[in-house]
């Protein structure tokens, strides 16, 4: 075998190497995307649970709207269900 054809012969098998190493990292790189997504809608999920029961414990202590805003409770928590009576 010549020096030209054993030159070729590496050079085949580098960019099959690095073809596969392509699809293997873009594969990688798709699942890791996929993960991230079902996480951040698994954090927005929590996030929402959280509001809901920061506004019962809130509510059911009797908390209002203003007594809320002077405790620095952030505004997303202090929504109340429809209909309940505010003061």
């Amino acid at each position: 075998m010549s020096r030209r054809s054993r030159q070729a012969a590496a050079l085949a098998r580098t960019v099959a190497r690095l073809t596969a190493d392509r699809a293997r990292y873009s594969a990688r790189i798709a699942r890791l995307a996929r993960a991230l997504w079902a996480t951040r809608r698994e954090l927005a999920a929590q996030k929402a649970v959280n509001n809901n029961l920061a506004d019962q414990l809130f509510s059911s202590l009797g908390y209002t709207d203003a007594g809320l805003k002077a405790l620095g409770v952030p505004a997303q928590t202090t929504g109340r269900e429809p209909g309940e009576v505010t003061s």
